[in-house]
């Protein structure tokens, strides 16, 4: 079923966006967590901060297959359009034009930037 991550090219990637997922998880429950007039002493914070500790076993499997600039790519693209999307369909956020251009342009950035990670 996860024949996929034999794939030692593949791996590293799929293993970021897993990263990218349960970063995004954590923010969720950091931005329910901040919502409140006790921001760090709630259930949502301990399970933000639980879901930001899993993201360092992720990195440390991503890392043995892939080199640290190619990993910061690939976690930096993903987050960036992961936690634009949680912000505009779950919390209802708008965006600017003059953001979406910002995201783009990030998104754009990323991706010069991984011409040159490996």
């Amino acid at each position: 079923m996860l024949e996929f991550l034999r794939d030692q090219a593949l791996r590293p990637i799929f293993l970021m966006a897993f990263i990218a997922v349960v970063t995004m998880v954590g923010d969720y429950f950091l931005k329910l967590a901040s919502l409140r007039a006790e921001p760090v002493a709630n259930l949502p914070f301990a399970i933000g901060a639980g879901c930001y500790a899993l993201t360092a076993l992720g990195f440390a499997l991503a890392l043995q297959g892939a080199s640290m600039a190619a990993v910061g790519v690939w976690y930096a693209l993903l987050t960036v359009l992961f936690m634009t999307g949680m912000g505009v369909f779950v919390f209802g956020e708008n965006l600017r034009p003059r953001e979406m251009l910002g995201v783009a342009m990030a998104v754009g950035s990323i991706l010069l930037l991984a011409r040159f990670a490996d």
